[in-house]
């Protein structure tokens, strides 16, 4: 068998040494390349590269014709974007959304959705100026729940139906005459909302309002905390609030908070134009007026 001098075993180490730092390398340059690339994918729609654990998810932009209108009954994620948050909905989601919605592919009558193989992009129709989104038929027993980014019209909606069994749901600079929301499991968050018209039920699941909230609005809870933000004053609603079990906190401009109830408490209030009701069975109370910004 040939012997190596110690000298020959020095140069073989050293280049054994050298290939797997040259393996390393490249290995690191293929890394870094499947990294930008989902940079690309979070950028832009059309580059839809799964990263590893994420269920293979992808994102679809469609545009959709002129609705006025929108009627939902799906378990999804749901954002109403109105105007003034086309551009910037990156910031509104997780990260599975990508940042596809910086680019122009968001603009009025888009729908965006967050779907994948195992979870089915849900059912999506316009018909007499209705913008409709269902459950597709295949959705039954999905690993994760799809997300819907839906850009409003400017003008205000005739009318919001959206009921769910489990969702979230987050409207943004959307306004509406009339909205029924029914939600069994989810948290619900609005901000900078235009209502003239809301009745809002949830089983389980926490609730921020924040806006104009106009005429009637009427909110139960059986389980969860409801704060809410409206700039009209006070004495502009007939209040009629109730928690079985929690608190009831009051912020006014200029004013202490107001604390209602200890573990329970009830507020009812004359006035008007506008009406406010809010039954909840268990959870908190925080209602501010006028700008005072509880939230």
């Amino acid at each position: 068998m040939k012997q190596f001098s110690k000298m020959q075993k020095f140069f073989l180490i050293c280049a054994a040494v050298l290939v797997a730092g040259i393996i390393c390398f490249v290995a690191g340059i293929a890394a870094n390349g499947i990294e930008d690339m989902n940079k690309l994918s979070e950028k832009y729609e059309w580059f839809n590269v799964n990263t590893a654990g994420e269920g293979e998810r992808g994102v679809t932009a469609q545009p959709v014709d002129d609705f006025r209108a929108i009627n939902i009954d799906a378990d999804a994620d749901v954002y109403l974007l109105g105007e003034g948050f086309y551009k910037n909905a990156s910031r509104l989601v997780s990260d599975e959304v990508l940042n596809a919605t910086e680019t122009d592919v968001l603009g009025e009558n888009q729908v965006i959705v967050i779907a994948g193989d195992a979870v089915p992009q849900p059912l999506i129709e316009v018909n007499e100026g209705v913008l409709t989104i269902s459950n597709s038929p295949d959705a039954e027993d999905v690993p994760w729940t799809p997300t819907v980014l839906i850009c409003c019209p400017p003008e205000m909606l005739e009318s919001l139906q959206i009921s769910s069994d489990y969702s979230d749901l987050t409207c943004l600079g959307t306004a509406w005459k009339n909205a029924t929301i029914t939600v069994a499991s989810g948290d619900i968050t609005m901000e900078g909302v235009s209502s003239a018209g809301l009745s809002l039920q949830t089983d389980s699941g926490d609730a921020e309002l924040q806006g104009e909230f106009q005429k009637t609005t009427s909110i139960r809870a059986a389980s969860g905390d409801i704060s809410m933000d409206t700039s009209f004053a006070k004495a502009e609603y007939a209040l009629d609030l109730q928690t079985a079990s929690g608190d009831i906190t009051v912020y006014e401009p200029g004013t202490d908070p107001a604390e209602y109830g200890d573990g329970s408490g009830h507020v009812a209030q004359p006035g008007g134009p506008h009406k406010l009701t809010v039954n909840i069975d268990s959870g908190d109370l925080k209602l501010s007026f006028g700008g005072a910004k509880s939230l």
